[in-house]
């Protein structure tokens, strides 16, 4: 038995269009002449085409390598900002309590800054000025606003059970461990 025939270029290029953002309509017609068609023929043959078994699987072969990427990105995103939340702002600083220079923070706490200035102080005037020192100035991420984001990534914030970010997390008491699982997004 032969397996289905493959698209034909015009077929290609109206999958190329859906996966680029385009409308069906807009797609078809980068495809397809359609100078002597009509806006209600047009809709027709661009809806007819979606529902074609063999585009719809092309359009999702062609998104499945952008779809992987992207749920890395999320993945790492959700991770980070675990690491927001969940930080302890404690380990930013020494035990004398002056901040960590930043290439020497923990990789879980350097998320956790939000911004960084560093002043040089000096004293006297014109040419007896010397510098007496340095001032760093850390802001940090507000904690409670990082826990509120992740719960509501997570649905733990409204008891959707999956979050508004397209994560459902399974907590399991027994062994003490969170299983994340990245669903896909609404809209």
């Amino acid at each position: 038995m032969a397996g289905p025939k493959p698209l034909t270029h015009k077929q290609e290029k109206f999958c190329e269009g859906i996966v680029l953002g385009q409308t069906q309509i807009e797609a078809y017609r980068g495809a397809y002449n359609c100078a002597n068609m009509t806006r209600e023929t047009i809709d027709t043959a661009a809806a007819h085409a979606m529902n074609d078994n063999q585009i719809i699987t092309r359009i999702a072969a062609l998104r499945l390598p952008a779809q992987e990427k992207f749920q890395k990105y999320r993945e790492k995103w959700l991770f980070r900002l675990m690491g927001m939340a969940m930080a302890d702002v404690r380990r930013a600083f020494d035990t004398h309590g002056n901040p960590i220079d930043i290439p020497d923070l923990p990789d879980d706490i350097a998320p956790s800054i939000a911004g960084y200035e560093q002043v040089e102080d000096f004293s006297g005037r014109g040419e007896s000025r010397e510098r007496v020192g340095y001032t760093k100035k850390v802001k940090l991420v507000p904690p409670l606003e990082a826990m509120k984001l992740f719960g509501e990534a997570l649905g733990w914030i409204g008891g959707q059970g999956i979050g508004k970010f397209g994560v459902k997390a399974e907590i399991k008491d027994r062994d003490r461990t969170i299983k994340i699982v990245l669903v896909k997004a609404e809209g």
